[in-house]
């Protein structure tokens, strides 16, 4: 949510004087989320460790996308080796792949859902 309304502001930015009433209101939701939505945020990041990632990613040589399962703070379990692209040790593992510059031959374009396991 604080991404989108961030995505929105510098949106807004581009397009309205910083006095317009859109810009405060995006303003003032970004500041309430920095003051009041932390506890949430971080309760949700902890609900994605130990969790399989269902995603939509990029290969970068030919731009082509592929579904496929991300493992984050899963240990390696042979009998989903073809359905598991990826390793995470943790979170932080897992949002770097989301950008271009990751060190791999892909990066995340899209995320569906998060399960606990894959029976």
């Amino acid at each position: 949510m604080k991404n989108f309304i961030q995505k929105e502001l510098v949106f807004i930015r581009a397009l309205e004087p910083l006095g317009s009433d859109r810009y405060e209101e995006l303003s003032r939701a970004i500041q309430w989320l920095d003051e009041n939505a932390l506890k949430d945020v971080e309760k949700k990041e902890e609900a994605i460790m130990h969790k399989y990632a269902h995603t939509t990613i990029r290969w970068k040589d030919d731009n082509s996308e592929e579904e496929t399962i991300i493992a984050i703070g899963c240990p390696y379990i042979e009998k989903y080796d073809e359905q598991i692209l990826f390793y995470c040790e943790d979170k932080e593992d897992f949002e770097n792949l989301k950008h271009y510059e990751n060190g791999q031959d892909f990066y995340i374009d899209g995320c569906t859902i998060f399960t606990e396991t894959l029976d």
